[in-house]
């Protein structure tokens, strides 16, 4: 099929820009994804993680404030520690509470069970602190001592039970950032790949087209020239 000079010109120009805009709609689609990714990972993964995190925090607060009244037995003023200790119990149970909701959400009804069973855990063994520290201030030394094994039992069933919890969360945030930090490399080759091939089309067809319109010129230029040095028998073939 003859195509003229100037559709070959079109189709020249017309290749390039259309392997252009189809890379560019390629490209807007993948960074889309990574965007819808990374923010699930900031609204999800990341915040559960920091959570599970300040839970963590919460245990061991209380931990340390009801200590410190024991050591202490209250005197000289020294029994803040049972409210700063029921403000991180408050908080423990609040994030806790989260946690047992977004699980519900998501229909994980094992999760929705560990968290159940670390919420009674942290119940029983803010129980037991309170205890232990309120029979050190009243009873002194001999009266909580007694009660110390059972506050140490508590806290290592409730570590028994939050520390795989939070591990899980903070690998869970390290596995959904380094699958959108793969993913983000996987776009970034692929779009190399898509841009090689792209340009070498775009080569072939600048050389095909060019050829296409360079050959024919040549052929009238060299008839012409026949013509002009007495050869009127030769005829000129132009493209349309």
């Amino acid at each position: 099929m003859q195509i003229s000079i100037r559709n070959r010109v079109l189709l020249g120009f017309a290749l390039p820009i259309a392997l252009f805009v189809g890379f560019t709609l390629w490209l807007s689609g993948q960074l889309a994804g990574v965007r819808q990714s990374m923010h699930s990972v900031s609204e999800h993964s990341v915040v559960y993680a920091l959570l599970a995190t300040e839970v963590d925090k919460n245990v061991v607060q209380i931990q340390q404030f009801l200590s410190d009244v024991s050591a202490t037995q209250g005197k000289d003023g020294l029994d803040d520690g049972f409210e700063k200790a029921k403000e991180n119990f408050d908080a423990l149970n609040a994030s806790l509470t989260r946690f047992e909701k977004h699980f519900v959400e998501m229909g994980d009804a094992e999760a929705v069970k560990r968290i159940q069973e670390i919420k009674a855990n942290a119940a029983g063994y803010y129980a037991a602190g309170q205890t232990m520290a309120t029979a050190y201030v009243t009873g002194g030394a001999n009266a909580g001592n007694k009660l110390m094994p059972g506050f140490d039992g508590a806290s290592e069933k409730l570590q028994a039970a939050l520390v795989p919890f939070v591990q899980s969360q903070v690998e869970q945030m390290r596995g959904d950032l380094g699958a959108a930090e793969e993913k983000t490399s996987q776009i970034g080759q692929t779009a190399l790949l898509i841009v090689v091939v792209a340009s070498v089309l775009a080569a072939l067809v600048a050389v095909v087209v060019t050829g296409s319109i360079t050959r024919p010129l040549a052929r009238a230029l060299a008839t012409a020239k026949d013509v002009a040095s007495g050869q009127l028998d030769r005829s000129i073939e132009a493209d349309g």
